[in-house]
């Protein structure tokens, strides 16, 4: 019975060690990637769900950016938000406010399906990626599951 212990406390360890050095070289390479300042280009739409709709086409953003840094950088840091849950909230943008049913909810588009999805994450989570484009739209969630997309 100990001697079983014993192998299975060095397994367990092993594992843990095989675990670490894997994290610890995932996070000097993602290190090296953002020091290389390598540059992505990304389309986002704002759509204020009341005809005006704005555009930020081909914006060049450091690689390893979250949809949060791009949506600060692209209204100028016109953006209010609350943090629950470990995640940023967005609660205003340019000054329009989600209030009563309305509030912000960010969507990527799917070229495959030619649709827009839903984001599954907080902004301050969603790394982006080279060439998507993404939109804001401030929804009326009373109509949910039915939520009409930009």
């Amino acid at each position: 019975m100990s001697l079983c212990l014993i192998a299975l406390l060095v397994l367990s360890l092993s594992l843990n060690l095989y675990y670490y050095e894997a994290y610890v070289d995932a996070e000097k390479r993602y290190a090296r990637l953002l020091s290389e300042k390598k540059i992505i280009s990304v389309d986002l739409l704002i759509d204020f769900n009341n005809g005006t709709r704005i555009w930020h086409n081909s914006t060049s953003v450091p690689m390893g950016w979250t949809l949060f840094n791009l949506t600060i950088v692209t209204t100028g840091g016109r953006v209010e938000y609350q943090t629950a849950y470990g995640s940023a909230f967005i609660t205003s943008i340019n000054g329009v406010g989600g209030s009563g049913p309305y509030y912000w909810l960010w969507y990527s588009w799917n070229s495959t399906a030619g649709d827009w999805q839903s984001g599954m994450s907080g902004a301050d989570q969603y790394v982006l990626l080279d060439g998507e484009t993404l939109a804001w739209y401030l929804a009326d969630t009373s109509k949910y599951p039915d939520i009409p997309k930009p």
